[in-house]
Formats: structure tokens, sequence, C-alpha cells
């Protein structure tokens, strides 16, 4: 099924994004890629969800301040170059969509205790829910 609580099925080929060449050397960020999103199963009515639950060892700091997007990529280069791994491979070719924030840094959430819901793709203005 896909659904609910289950765990994510291997055909969406979800992949740790640690590839971190090009990210900014004071930022410090976790990425999760789905390389065939299209394949999550659906509720009766038609709507998809998928809860990602992030654990990650303490840093220097007590608490960070936290944000969150969905970027759309595409995985033109995982066909190119089939030998590359999915971090290594996925978004090399640009796609015409930028990314959508979830959590806006500007709201000053920090972690680690926060877990957040942002409906509508990133459209609704994000709720905090007990972790």
């Amino acid at each position: 099924s896909g659904f609910g609580l289950n765990p994510l099925p291997s055909r969406l080929g979800a992949y740790a994004d640690y590839n971190d060449l090009f990210d900014e050397c004071n930022r410090n960020s976790i990425g999760i890629g789905i390389r065939s999103p299209q394949t999550l199963g659906a509720w009766p009515n038609g709507m998809q969800e998928m809860l990602i639950l992030v654990t990650a060892p303490r840093g220097l700091d007590n608490i960070g301040r936290i944000s969150g997007n969905i970027q759309p990529v595409n995985s033109t280069g995982c066909l190119l170059q089939p030998w590359l791994s999915n971090t290594d491979c996925m978004g090399l070719t640009q796609t015409g969509y930028q990314s959508r924030g979830t959590l806006a840094s500007w709201r000053n959430w920090t972690a680690p205790t926060v877990c957040w819901n942002s409906g509508g793709y990133g459209e609704i203005p994000p709720s905090k829910y007990p972790c």
C-alpha cells in the first residue's frame, strides 16, 4: 500500500541526500530525496501523504533555528549515469521549478523538539504539533 504509517516502499527510491559539496559552510542541512514520488500510494479520496522523521545527532549548540522546503529535481542524470548513487545523480539537470518552503526560518522555530505540518505542498502556513 505505501500510505498511513507503513514504511516507504522501495519503488519510491527514497535516499539520504548527503552530497553537500556546493552547500554553504555555515549551514547544516539534512535532505531526504524521493526519486519516484509518483509511485506513492493514495488514500481512497486521492490524497497522498508522507511523514518523514529525521533523527540527527546533536551538534555543538543546544538549539538551532530550523526551516524546511520541498524542491523538485529530475532524475535525468541517474538515467544517463546509472552507476551513480541517487544522492549524486538526482538534480544534475535543471528543472523549471523552484523550491517551495514548508517552514520559513523567520518564524524562529528551533530544534530539537519541533514537529510541523505544512499542507497544500507548502502553500498552507505550518502548524506545530507534539513530537
